[in-house]
């Protein structure tokens, strides 16, 4: 199985040229991404899913019987979906990423109608572009894995490497973003298409058991299993431990 990011999915929903998408997996980052929910704000979302509605066993069952206090608030507000806070001490602005597992139960389950109302405060054309969006996940049944713990301390050693020896994007949680979606396929012991820049580069050198080119602009990269961040750390890192970086899981 195969990891995706949110360039290689965006050109295929683009149809910029035509691979094989069907059935591969994402990580809820670039869903969050490729479905237009990350806002500028780092502690602010475009949308939000309520945790609760998401695990529903019936994608299609009538949401307001069962939940009317919260299927009638429009739009849903953030309290009611789950997050994963990444608080990266006196380096960076700490970033909220909202809906990790709702949303990716609403992928990986087809509930299209909960989706739909989450997005329904949006302006027309842009809630038109995500359902589009949505959809394509759907039908080609794209894997959503969702963002946990171990996927997040390999994330904040691949950082802290990362930062030794070159200087983050502008947006730093673009940066971040990218970061995470490397160590989803780390920890899977998964290959990823990547599209190729400075950090893929920084990744695949230190971490790589293979590297191919896919469409010229991405790479190909597999993962070795047993070669983890933590067993090769720098020698000049004190490791993020000690930057007073940390995560905290709410639902």
């Amino acid at each position: 199985m195969v990891f995706l990011d949110t360039q290689f999915i965006s050109y295929e929903f683009k149809g910029v040229f035509k691979g094989e998408v069907q059935g591969k997996y994402i990580s809820s980052i670039v869903a969050s991404e490729f479905l237009l929910q990350l806002n500028s704000k780092p502690s602010e979302a475009n949308y939000y899913l309520p945790y609760r509605l998401s695990f529903r066993k019936t994608a299609s069952e009538d949401l307001s019987t069962h939940f009317p206090d919260i299927y009638h608030k429009k739009p849903y507000n953030k309290l009611l979906t789950d997050r994963i806070v990444f608080d990266f001490g006196q380096t960076y602005e700490p970033i909220t990423q909202f809906s990790n597992l709702s949303l990716a139960n609403a992928i990986n389950h087809g509930k299209t109608q909960l989706f739909y109302n989450g997005i329904s405060a949006l302006d027309k054309r842009k809630r038109k572009v995500i359902k589009r969006r949505f959809n394509f996940l759907l039908d080609n049944k794209i894997i959503c894995k969702t963002i946990h713990q171990d996927i997040v301390e390999t994330g904040y050693q691949l950082l802290d490497e990362f930062l030794l020896s070159h200087n983050p994007k502008q947006n730093f949680r673009n940066t971040w973003n990218d970061i995470l979606i490397f160590a989803s396929a780390i920890q899977s012991s998964k290959p990823l298409i990547t599209y190729d820049n400075e950090l893929s580069r920084f990744i695949t050198e230190h971490y790589a058991k293979s590297i191919s080119t896919i469409q010229k602009q991405f790479s190909l990269v597999e993962f070795e299993e047993e070669k983890k961040p933590e067993k090769f750390r720098h020698k000049e890192s004190k490791g993020y431990i000690n930057r007073g970086w940390r995560v905290i899981f709410k639902r």
